[in-house]
């Protein structure tokens, strides 16, 4: 019997009911149910049930399955009935009278009435659980008690909390049966006998399906730790993002995590690439004999151009030829039809960098200090727990235009703040200290400018409210290295970062537990080939 519990099982199929809305089919359930409590006579039962016949015809699921899922409740069922039969009273002679137990026509009909609610209610449930996946009616809950969330109630914990339960009800299910089984391979009469030994008998069987229950809670919440799971608004929809993406026959495909927030036309292009790439190994390795090289990781020209070679790219300029062969090979792959994209630089008496001012770009990534157009300034301090970025105001004239000129330098330096995170790929805890701004409007726009700057960022972050004190915190995950971690090695006497200090228009680097630093040079290049040589006796003190 218990295998034909078929609560919580999901059949998939492509009918019209399978491809609903979840949350459609959730609505309609929850109103098929109100309605068929509401009915109060057989009319309103019968069309219920009707329409509940037409569903299953048209999700195209057997109707032997409705008596699966009746089968296991019909003691339960004829139980309920039995009480309501001989404790229901009503009005007139009673049909029929035996001791103290007297049955009126009212108390069948409610009976019959009330056994048809419950198996016509079990029915319409299973359906809904027919038809959608746990994972897809986690979303679907979540979805519509997300306005709960604004008060603070746990609303992604109690979805994860339902499809869990749901999941595990065939698991747990076939756990008892083979207990069971154990049970009655050792003696046990769980199926013979009065009721008292029964019920005696199912003793050996609860305690270690508990046990068993316990245990794979455990396992699983260790699972879900290991796999730094994490729940709420961020936690990724990649499955929904993969939806109309056919890999092609044979193959399949892993999403990363970190393709949360990207498009699907992003993912589109990206499998494109990995099966063309895939085509060109398999070719190869057909064409040439062993011992050869069939593929190896791509340098950082074309992984900076696999990563970052998007469809608002114009151009892509290299002043060596070599390199821009290659990364035409790349461009290739990606996006077929663009090769004209890869331009080389050939103008010797202006170099590439100097022509597209990558010098001053690189000059911002090492300093301390960055310019806004209004004046302002961002003073950039790494500590040991975050990085603290100051917003300093330009030359603002008088009280009055005060919050004007806040309002204008925070906005420069919400978008500035954005680039020089993703340039300098600064990772962890970033607080923010804006200009404080009186105005909620003006702070709103700093927050919707900040995200909106944020959302080009291809690492996952999440950016938190500013303060009544101007603070706004932010965390962000490190792609790759940092640009300093990068150019200077750690401290030879802490083996704590460094960092690039501007003194008065000089340079020096030094740890940033102050343990070491350099001499200052005029030159930024020099104190980080200084502190890189780490020669102690003259350049480190």
């Amino acid at each position: 019997m218990l295998r034909d519990i078929t609560i919580g099982q999901h059949f998939p199929g492509n009918s019209l009911v399978h491809r609903f809305d979840p949350r459609l089919k959730l609505v309609l359930t929850i109103v098929y149910i109100v309605m068929l409590f509401a009915a109060s006579n057989p009319l309103g039962l019968t069309l219920s049930i009707l329409f509940l016949a037409v569903m299953y015809r048209v999700a195209k699921i057997p109707l032997k399955m409705i008596g699966k899922s009746l089968k296991p409740i019909l003691p339960i069922v004829i139980f309920t009935a039995v009480l309501n039969l001989f404790f229901v009273s009503g009005e007139g002679e009673p049909l029929v009278h035996i001791w103290f137990l007297t049955i009126y026509a009212e108390g069948v009909r409610y009976a019959v009435l009330m056994a048809v609610r419950v198996m016509a209610l079990i029915a319409g449930t299973s359906l809904l659980t027919y038809t959608t996946s746990p994972i897809v009616l986690t979303d679907a809950i979540e979805q519509l008690l997300k306005p709960l969330g604004k008060l603070h109630f746990p609303v992604h914990e109690l979805a994860m909390m339902m499809s869990i339960a749901l999941r595990f009800i065939p698991t747990l299910i076939e756990e008892t049966d083979k207990i069971m089984n154990a049970q009655k391979a050792r003696g046990a009469q769980l199926d013979t006998g009065k009721m008292t030994e029964r019920v005696k008998a199912l003793v050996p069987v609860l305690i270690p399906l508990f046990i068993s229950a316990f245990r794979r809670a455990d396992e699983l919440a260790m699972a879900m730790e290991c796999r730094c799971y994490r729940g709420g608004d961020k936690r990724t929809r990649l499955r929904e993002m993969m939806n109309g993406i056919d890999p092609g026959q044979g193959l399949g495909v892993i999403v990363r995590t970190v393709s949360a927030g990207t498009t699907k036309t992003t993912l589109k292009n990206d499998l494109q690439y990995l099966k063309r790439v895939w085509k060109d190994i398999r070719k190869k390795a057909t064409e040439v004999s062993a011992p050869a090289l069939i593929y190896q990781e791509p340098g950082l020209p074309q992984r900076a151009v696999r990563d970052y070679l998007t469809d608002d790219v114009c151009e892509i300029w290299v002043d060596n030829e070599e390199v821009a062969d290659s990364i035409r090979e790349t461009v290739s792959l990606l996006f077929p039809r663009k090769k004209e994209l890869v331009r080389l630089h050939t103008d010797v008496r202006m170099p590439l960098w100097e022509r597209f001012s990558l010098r001053r770009q690189l000059d911002q990534i090492y300093s301390r200090e960055v310019t806004l157009p209004s004046g302002g300034r961002l003073v950039f301090d790494q500590t040991e727990a975050l990085m603290a970025v100051d917003i300093n105001s330009g030359k603002i004239s008088g009280k009055v235009n005060f919050e004007s000129m806040a309002h204008r330098t925070n906005m420069e330096a919400a978008e500035a703040i954005a680039r020089q995170l993703k340039l300098r790929d600064i990772g962890g805890q970033v607080v923010i200290d804006f200009i404080e701004m009186r105005d909620k409007k003006h702070v709103l726009e700093v927050e919707k400018t900040l995200r909106t700057a944020m959302k080009n960022d291809r690492a996952r972050h999440d950016v938190g409210r500013m303060s009544s004190f101007g603070l706004l915190e932010l965390v962000r995950q490190r792609t790759g290295s940092s640009a300093l971690s990068i150019t200077m090695e750690p401290c030879p006497f802490c083996g704590a970062p460094a960092q690039l200090k501007e003194i008065s228009g000089r340079w020096a680097v030094e740890c940033t537990k102050h343990c070491a630093g350099t001499r200052i040079f005029n030159d930024k290049d020099k104190p980080i080939e200084a502190w890189n040589r780490r020669e102690s006796d003259e350049q480190i003190h």
